[in-house]
């Protein structure tokens, strides 16, 4: 078991943080950038199952999952613009199947909290998120607060009050 303060997630944003580590650190602000069009360029959308602390299951293809505490994640993206860390509540963000002009747009959109505009962006509150790949593509990689982790199955679970913070 794996624990996080801010934000996990899985599918593609993970595979840009992974690509991150063939660039040079001298590109700055620009690796992810960089990294995220070569990302695009062989991206495939997975066909994940999903079950979600109601008991509901459903398969869907997506481009990525990100189970945020706190509004902003990865150097002050707007992710879950609506997180609250006190709610006892995973906002999930989920992008189903943008073609790959429009993913290439989210790194920009996802800074202003823009990208919630998108029809094929949802958000899902939850306190329990278990996630596994269900197409023959290849494993589908974890990120927790920015870590690489490993690869799904993925089983997340809100542990309320386990942070005090003092105000």
């Amino acid at each position: 078991m794996r624990r996080f303060v801010n934000e996990a997630g899985f599918g593609f944003s993970t595979y840009v943080a992974q690509r991150t580590t063939r660039f040079p650190p001298a590109l700055g602000a620009w690796l992810y950038t960089v990294a995220g069009v070569v990302t695009i360029i062989d991206w495939r959308h997975r066909a994940l199952e999903l079950t979600w602390d109601d008991g509901m299951t459903e398969t869907r293809r997506i481009a990525t999952v990100e189970l945020a505490l706190g509004r902003f994640a990865g150097g002050g993206m707007l992710v879950a613009p609506d997180a609250d860390p006190a709610d006892g509540l995973f906002d999930v963000m989920i992008v189903g199947e943008p073609g790959r002009l429009e993913l290439l747009t989210f790194s920009w959109r996802i800074r202003s909290g823009d990208h919630l505009r998108s029809p094929r962006v949802s958000v899902r509150r939850t306190a329990r998120l278990d996630a596994r790949v269900v197409d023959d593509g290849g494993p589908v990689y974890v990120q927790a607060d920015g870590e690489l982790l490993g690869r799904e199955p993925f089983a997340a679970r809100l542990l309320p009050g386990a942070l005090a913070f003092v105000g």
